[in-house]
């Protein structure tokens, strides 16, 4: 169980970060659309967990 926590802590703290990078363009819109699309094509392949939750968080902003 506190693994799960720790991971899902984890999870909210990296989307946190994305959202504060993204908004704030630190990391350029055109650059992280291009990563994300990329990352998007390459997860398709497989199931990772992180990874699905990052892409719904990435998609809500």
């Amino acid at each position: 169980m506190t693994e799960y926590e720790d991971d899902m802590a984890a999870g909210e703290t990296i989307c946190n970060t994305f959202s504060v990078l993204y908004e704030s363009e630190v990391i350029p819109k055109e650059s992280f659309d291009k990563w994300y699309k990329l990352e998007m094509a390459h997860s398709r392949a497989y199931r990772r967990p992180f990874i699905d939750k990052l892409r719904g968080f990435i998609e809500e902003m």
